[in-house]
């Protein structure tokens, strides 16, 4: 069974490698701006400004889905419409997911990782 910040950790860092979204498009994912159903895919707001639509793979709709159903709801501020929240239920910041990806590198041994 996954703790719900490794279900979080796990659903940021699949979706960052599934869609190749930039770190910042990731941190400011809001909850309306993902489709899970009929393909599912995310409208994500790029460099420039510019919206684009990221189709998502089968496995990040599924690790999507467990994250939204499983931990979002245990966080849930009716404020903060972003998708991915902290553990203390606040919107996670483009540093927060550049620590993610520093521990993950460190812990999996791979010396340049970088999103």
């Amino acid at each position: 069974m996954w703790r719900s910040s490794g279900l979080a950790n796990h659903a940021i860092f699949a979706t960052l490698l599934d869609i190749g979204l930039r770190v910042s498009e990731a941190a400011y994912i809001t909850l309306s701006n993902l489709n899970l159903a009929g393909g599912g895919y995310l409208k994500v707001m790029g460099k420039g400004s510019k919206e684009r639509i990221a189709p998502i793979g089968k496995y990040v709709q599924i690790t999507l889905w467990a994250y939204v159903d499983k931990v979002r709801t245990e966080s849930i501020i009716p404020d903060y419409k972003n998708l991915c929240l902290t553990s203390d239920g606040k919107p996670i910041t483009v540093n927060t997911i550049k620590l993610l990806l520093s521990r993950l590198s460190k812990s999996s041994g791979v010396e340049r990782l970088s999103l």
